[in-house]
């Protein structure tokens, strides 16, 4: 923890909350929750009356609740929802709201979709849902039995998968207001999330997840949060003790990396890889109910159907995406982080690069390397050869650069330090005090995002600043 003045040090301590409840870690308690089914009551009378008493409660039961809008801004909301020449939505990786028109919406969404690499339209959708659905019901079936050997789920667990009824996923697109303008629209460019809670391939991909998250805990460089890497940095810079004159930091980034994923490589890839650490992984599978863990056929077999079987619609027409895995899948983050590891760290170790230091975070990469522009221009050269499907790009910088909420900079005496960043698009809005939320949670957030501040500030001179504008009345 960050050293504090007393005065911050005290108003910190009056704000804090109670800590909450650490959440479940059984692979019931982890899966269950998207497929729970309603108690069987048919034969059990005392049951049934149970739940028809506490259904006429709850309908009966008055709530007292107060508005914190007014009449005029409820109505105006409501005029923005029902306006057909509009579409109101998240911005990506930022709290803000974009509004755009229909006609810009339809036409950011059909740029990604004439992408014939990428996705396919399909002319009878249900046709299509229907043979995901047996698939995925099957290997359901061939993941329960586990080649005979079971052990894997429990009957609750696989009836429940069963059950999961399924529909076609929309897409929708998150504007980059982060990101410059495409020249091409005239609007900001997109990113493609399908809304896959209710997919046919949401079953075997829940578990896959399940499966694969423990293989990414594994990995050397990943970076799970700001948190994470915080400490990375503060290991570093026990480690390295000050950064040589001559090396600049760099920030890489992969275009497109959710799409541009080879399916048949990187189920290949991910299944080895399953196979070779499964050991290492085994006791945190165990803990999690999974007694007898699938073989990696299965697994290839389970990451292959839920990549090739993701199905999407827009604009009242059905698509299937042909490569990489979808933004919206549970499992999609574990295979894109054990690709690029499999892919490129694995045989960054064998490269003759200068690399002094190497972080990444899904396609976020910041690394520190020599300055001079060959060495720069001969490390991306030798990324964009690893595979043809991942694009690379960088960005240079002498002194800071921003790295997920934070910015990484070197101080007079060339140490990594880091302090507080903020998109350009960041509104900085805050909860008014008069809003309809719990006490304990308005109570909460000024200690919240002075920690996050304490937290992140390296320097005692640059945290004090930051928390003492917090403080500043109005």
């Amino acid at each position: 923890m960050r050293k504090m003045d007393e005065a911050t040090d005290k108003w910190m301590g009056n704000q804090q909350p109670r800590p909450c409840r650490p959440p479940p870690s059984t692979l019931e308690s982890y899966l269950l929750p998207d497929f729970r089914q309603p108690p069987p009551t048919r034969k059990r009378p005392a049951l049934r009356r149970k739940v028809q008493a506490l259904k006429r409660e709850a309908r009966t039961t008055p709530f007292f609740t107060r508005e914190n809008l007014k009449k005029g801004e409820r109505g105006a909301l409501k005029g923005l929802i029902h306006n057909p020449n509009i579409v109101a939505n998240k911005a990506d990786k930022s709290p803000s709201i974009v509004i755009m028109s229909t006609e810009n919406y339809r036409a950011a969404g059909m740029k990604h979709l004439k992408d014939e690499r990428t996705y396919e339209p399909i002319t009878d959708g249900r046709a299509a849902l229907e043979q995901a659905q047996e698939r995925d019901k099957k290997l359901i079936l061939d993941l329960y039995r586990n080649e005979g050997r079971a052990g894997t789920m429990t009957v609750a667990l696989r009836d429940s998968f069963l059950k999961h009824k399924s529909r076609v996923p929309s897409i929708y697109f998150l504007p980059k207001t982060h990101k410059d303008l495409d020249p091409t629209t005239g609007t900001w460019k997109t990113r493609p999330v399908v809304s896959g809670c209710a997919a046919p391939t949401r079953p075997v991909d829940k578990f896959l997840t399940a499966l694969l998250m423990p293989l990414v805990e594994l990995l050397p460089n990943r970076i799970k949060d700001t948190t994470h890497f915080l400490q990375k940095m503060e290991a570093l810079k026990d480690e390295l003790q000050e950064i040589p004159e001559d090396y600049r930091l760099v920030s890489l980034d992969i275009e497109s990396l959710y799409p541009s994923i080879p399916q048949k490589e990187a189920a290949a890839r991910v299944s080895s890889f399953y196979g070779d650490r499964l050991p290492d992984i085994k006791d945190v599978l165990r803990n999690r109910g999974i007694r007898t863990p699938p073989s990696q056929a299965l697994i290839r077999k389970a990451i292959l159907h839920v990549m090739q079987d993701t199905l999407l619609e827009f604009d009242r027409r059905t698509y299937r995406q042909k490569t990489g895995t979808a933004i919206g899948a549970s499992v999609s983050v574990a295979i894109a982080e054990l690709f690029v590891y499999l892919t490129v760290e694995v045989r960054l170790k064998r490269a003759n690069l200068n690399l002094l230091v190497f972080c990444r975070s899904i396609e976020d990469i910041i690394c520190i390397i020599p300055g001079a522009e060959p060495e720069v221009q001969r490390t991306l050269t030798w990324l964009n050869g690893v595979n043809r499907a991942l694009r690379f790009t960088f960005e240079m910088e002498e002194k800071e650069l921003p790295f997920l909420n934070t910015k990484v900079y070197l101080d007079a005496k060339c140490c990594l330090q880091t302090k507080t960043y903020y998109k350009p698009s960041h509104t900085h809005q805050f909860l008014l005090w008069t809003s309809a939320h719990p006490t304990s949670l308005r109570r909460s957030l000024p200690y919240s995002m002075a920690l996050r501040i304490k937290r992140i500030c390296s320097e005692t001179t640059e945290c004090s600043y930051n928390i003492g504008h917090l403080r500043v009345p109005g």
